[in-house]
């Protein structure tokens, strides 16, 4: 995630015109959001399975 992060660091610098702290700022936020909702799908995933339903796939 660190990789994914500096690379959209990056490419908001060089696209977006943004300096290094704010493009930084907004890709850990991004990132931040990005591992939220991973963590609500596995947990909505492991309540279907405690139901007895079958796992969910998702490809991200």
């Amino acid at each position: 995630m660190r990789r994914d992060k500096a690379a959209l660091s990056a490419l908001m610098v060089l696209e977006a015109g943004k300096n290094w702290t704010e493009a930084d700022a907004e890709a850990l936020a991004a990132s931040g959001r990005r591992l939220i909702r991973s963590l609500r799908l596995r947990h909505a995933d492991a309540r279907r399975r405690a139901r007895g339903h079958q796992r969910v796939n998702r490809d991200q």
